[in-house]
């Protein structure tokens, strides 16, 4: 039987890239995770796309990912509606079981990498993907996930006092 939650759409194709290092970037659409993997390909072999197809990942799926891949981090890209963000975000506790640094990027609203690909080439897919950040510095919100400023950030205590 066909189960698609233990199917990982693109990984056989990127096998080069994610032998080579190359950091899987999970995304929704097909022409998403193309847009990334030439952007990895013109960057020396750094991003290799992995497209869910608005699926979700499983943690089957976070396993088999792993197993390709020779880095030990991996990139989210939170895009679309609000709903779609925090399925994409949701992805990235499993992630977390199977990679030591698990980080976002968030897109505006209504963007895809496709798009900022086609638009401004794949040096922009880049440097975007080179701003990603770990998902605790995201917080819900009604536009969907947006990026805290530090001076958001809570500071940690001063400790015990030992």
């Amino acid at each position: 039987m066909h189960r698609p939650a233990n199917v990982l759409v693109g990984a056989v194709e990127q096998r080069d890239l994610l032998a080579g290092g190359a950091v899987p970037v999970i995304v929704d659409e097909p022409m998403d995770a193309i847009a990334v993997s030439n952007a990895g390909v013109q960057t020396g072999g750094q991003w290799a796309g992995i497209p869910v197809c608005s699926g979700g990942l499983s943690t089957a799926q976070a396993n088999m990912l792993r197993q390709f891949s020779t880095s030990d981090k991996v990139v989210v890209v939170l895009a679309g509606s609000e709903a779609e963000r925090n399925q994409s975000a949701g992805y990235l506790l499993d992630l977390a079981f199977f990679f030591d640094r698990v980080r976002a990027v968030a897109l505006p609203p209504g963007e895809s990498l496709a798009g900022l690909a086609q638009e401004s080439g794949a040096k922009r897919v880049h440097d975007l993907l080179l701003t990603s950040r770990p998902l605790m510095t995201y917080r819900a919100s009604g536009r969907g996930f947006v990026a805290l400023r530090s001076a958001d950030l809570d500071r940690p205590g001063p400790g015990p006092g030992l």
